[in-house]
């Protein structure tokens, strides 16, 4: 399950809570929960409102296996490798990438983040890589009342992303709550090395910030005073988190590719061998 679709078309207002066709795509979900051997679920977050609304399917048929990175990727894109402090990164990028307007990403909450963190580094640019409509995201920044000079704007293949994301120095995911989200976009920032913004409800994303201290959590990212905080507590822990190395821990440790290809074989040969004890 990439996520909790009936309900995030919901968030999204793609689809309203009422008809009869969001109460039908709930059948369907519970009936495909029903009959599954095994879930796989992005988050834990979903696994636990699963088992509370589906009261009837057991914990242990879920797995939850993130969304996965191909860290090697990303080896050697910063140079020598050696971490810069604050004080040598000049000018300072705020940078975000993916599809924005979507109804999904609060980009009006990414231009006040970066607008509240120029206040603390007046040399502060935002680094955007998308196959959006470039000039609807930078009618968006003007619509913030950030300059559109200061917004670096540009698309990108696949080969040239890992050298984009180590230019920036942070990168930020705000969304609507979406309890199975798992934003790809995370585990490529850290596996390149960048500390991260991001706030809660985003499935475990708000949860993972914390657990490895890779960066800044913020409850409503619609929320000036927050914002705020948010960019000068980063500022105070930046050169603890880039020289502690934890960023690419994180990314090895939790969104490896091969780690994700182990579990699912692991879930595989569980439900062969089962399927073969019963047919013997």
């Amino acid at each position: 399950m990439r996520a909790l679709w009936p309900d995030e078309m919901v968030t999204a207002e793609r689809l309203n809570e009422s008809p009869l066709t969001y109460r039908g795509l709930k059948w369907v979900e519970r009936r495909l929960l029903r009959k599954a051997a095994s879930v796989v679920s992005l988050t834990q977050a979903a696994v636990d409102h699963l088992v509370e609304i589906y009261p009837e399917i057991p914990r242990d048929r879920y797995e939850v296996i993130t969304t996965c990175v191909d860290v090697e990727r990303f080896t050697g894109t910063r140079g020598d490798g050696s971490p810069r402090p604050l004080a040598e990164r000049s000018p300072f990028t705020v940078g975000t990438m993916g599809t924005l307007p979507s109804g999904w990403f609060y980009l009006d909450a990414f231009f006040s983040f970066f607008l509240a963190l120029k206040r603390h580094r007046a040399d502060a640019r935002a680094s955007i890589v998308t196959r959006d409509d470039h000039d609807q995201v930078l009618a968006a920044a003007r619509a913030a009342g950030v300059n559109p000079a200061d917004v670096d704007i540009a698309s990108a293949t696949p080969d040239e992303m890992p050298i984009r994301l180590a230019k920036m120095d942070v990168g930020v995911m705000f969304y609507a709550p979406d309890i199975g989200r798992a934003p790809t976009r995370l585990g490529e920032f850290l596996a390149a090395g960048v500390p991260v913004v991001g706030n809660t409800g985003i499935g475990d994303l708000a949860r993972l910030i914390e657990r490895y201290q890779v960066g800044v959590v913020v409850e409503d990212a619609r929320a000036g005073e927050e914002l705020d905080a948010a960019a000068r507590a980063l500022l105070e822990r930046y050169d603890g988190i880039v020289t502690s190395g934890v960023c690419r821990h994180a990314a090895e440790d939790y969104f490896s590719v091969e780690q994700g290809a182990k579990r699912y074989a692991s879930i595989y040969r569980r439900l062969v061998s089962v399927d073969n004890g019963s047919d013997g």
